[in-house]
């Protein structure tokens, strides 16, 4: 289980781990919350306050995180969207759908797409929806010292694309490992850079203007990371950074907001 949704696994994806399902599951009360909040006040006005949020799944893998948000959410509070790179990622992640499909409560579906082909997955993001409210993501973020420190049993079984960040031009099985950029941030910097581009950090976009729910909602890899994605976030619109630690007392989450 992950959430309230059932998981499937199967090579070469990504296994959900605990620390993506507690952050999951905390994101899900915040968003319940404001939910609620907007019903009691859509109650007391003629005009109604609480539109379903489109929410984009980055790196969705098993679909895990769509699912768990799809399950766990109010009803028909969120749309959400799950997209990979990978066929057999995208493919299980379907799977995983038809699996639920007794539990879920809010729409949702899968598209393979490279996010890092800018702006080519930006045009194909607002083709899907012309409006973004939120992007959530367990990113690639293992850099390739800690790579190479892996247990041979997760290489074997998890794509490279999954846990450390590649060039899209470049080949995963043949990569020098010594040449990619060794914060590991590299992915959520472009991830930033496209949040921006399909609007998610617009001050004044959809039903988030004005609200404290954040816009960007990463995974990372520990407090080294904090610094350069807190930087990547404010570079490209967002104003307020939180970090969230996973039961472990680890650095495991930034979320970005913008507030007015």
């Amino acid at each position: 289980p992950f959430g309230q949704a059932n998981i499937t696994l199967r090579p070469p994806t990504l296994i959900p781990r605990w620390e993506t399902e507690e952050w999951m599951l905390r994101l899900v009360d915040m968003l319940n919350t404001h939910s609620s909040a907007c019903a009691e006040a859509s109650a007391e006005s003629t005009t109604p306050l609480l539109q379903p949020l489109n929410i984009l799944d980055a790196c969705t893998g098993t679909g895990c995180v769509a699912l768990g948000l799809a399950c766990g959410l109010t009803p028909k509070t969120a749309s959400i969207t799950g997209v990979d790179i990978s066929d057999e990622a995208i493919l299980l992640a379907q799977e995983n759908l038809a699996l639920n499909s007794l539990l879920m409560k809010n729409k949702l579906d899968f598209h393979k797409l490279d996010l890092l082909q800018t702006p080519d997955a930006a045009a194909k993001l607002l083709d899907i929806s012309p409006t973004w409210d939120i992007i959530v993501s367990n990113p690639p973020y293992v850099t390739p010292s800690e790579y190479k420190q892996l247990d041979p049993d997760v290489k074997e079984w998890e794509d490279i694309r999954a846990l450390v960040p590649i060039p899209s031009a470049t080949d995963a099985n043949t990569v020098d490992l010594d040449s990619l950029d060794p914060s590991g941030v590299g992915f959520i910097v472009q991830l930033a850079k496209l949040a921006q581009s399909i609007g998610v950090t617009d001050s004044k976009q959809t039903s988030l203007a004005g609200t404290n729910i954040p816009r960007l909602v990463v995974e990372i890899g520990g407090t080294q990371q904090v610094e350069p994605v807190c930087q990547a976030l404010h570079d490209h619109g967002i104003n307020t950074t939180e970090v969230w630690k996973d039961m472990a007392g680890n650095d495991r989450v930034i979320l970005g907001y913008v507030k007015v």
